[in-house]
This record gives C-alpha cells, structure tokens and sequence, in this order.
C-alpha cells in the first residue's frame, strides 16, 4: 500500500512538473521578452523536407520525395529542404546543395594520345641518331632541347 501511494506521488509530482514546463513556455515567453526589450523571440525552425536522388537501373537520374526503394531505384544522395516549398522548388533546392556538395571537376588538359607520343618518340630517336652520325660536336649542342622532350614525352632512351 505504502508502495503504491509513493507511485502515485511521484507520477502526480511528474505531471505537475510537466505542466508547470508546459505554462512557462506559453505565458511566460511573452513576460520576460516584454521585461527585457534586448531580448526578442526567436523564430520557430522551419520544417525540412526530404529529397531523395535517385539512379534508376537504366542509369538516369530522378529526384523523389520517398526512399528510392520504392520506385525500384538506389539512393545517391539524401537533401533536407524547407518543407513548406512546392516539390519542384524543392527539387531545385536539392540541385543547387547537389552542385555545391560535389563542383563540377574540369576536363583534363588534352595532350597528344598514346599512338601521337609513340611517333614523336621515333622520330626524336632518328633525328637524334642521325645527329650522332653527321657531327659529334653538334650533337653535343643540338641534342639537349630534344632529350628534353624525350623525358616529357616519357620516351625510352
């Protein structure tokens, strides 16, 4: 018996302790903003919304607003947008926090392909060579701005 009424106190004790919370975030809120003018209310958080980018087994991409699973697709990426925007603009918003999360890379600088290397080393290799056989001393001179694009190039020696 003494075990229940010391229940029952505590779960009043627990309910009046609510309830007073409950009143000071109503009434008083307004009280200590209007005995404090420094002070001001603080606007709610909005409500986020949850976009989902979805790639489709076809490989497109799609945006949606429930877990991809559900249109037969795997989840890329998770965005929290304000809730109370149309889907479209939440769309938008999702995009535009897609390009700031991942920047486009730049293309690389294009240089001469593989076959295009090939060939310049051999022609290096025989201008060298012919170099060589002509004048030594020459070659000596002349060969320098060519090995140097033989190492740029990554030629064999």
């Amino acid at each position: 018996m003494r075990a229940v009424i010391l229940v029952l106190g505590l779960l009043i004790g627990i309910g009046y302790a609510a309830e007073r919370q409950r009143e000071f975030t109503n009434k008083d809120v307004e009280r200590v903003i209007q005995e404090n003018p420094g002070l001001t209310a603080q606007p709610q958080p909005a409500r986020a919304a949850t976009v989902y980018r979805c790639k489709r087994l076809s490989g497109s991409i799609t945006w949606a607003d429930r877990p991809c699973h559900t249109i037969e697709a795997s989840t890329t990426d998770i965005f929290y947008v304000p809730a109370h925007l149309p889907f479209g603009d939440r769309v938008r918003e999702a995009e535009n926090a897609y390009r700031i999360k991942y920047p486009a890379v730049p293309p690389l600088p294009s240089g001469p392909t593989a076959q295009q290397r090939f060939d310049e080393c051999l022609d290096l290799k025989k201008r060298l060579s012919d170099m060589w056989g002509r004048s030594r001393q020459a070659y000596v001179h002349l060969s320098v701005p060519l090995k140097k694009r033989q190492e740029q190039l990554g030629c064999d020696p």
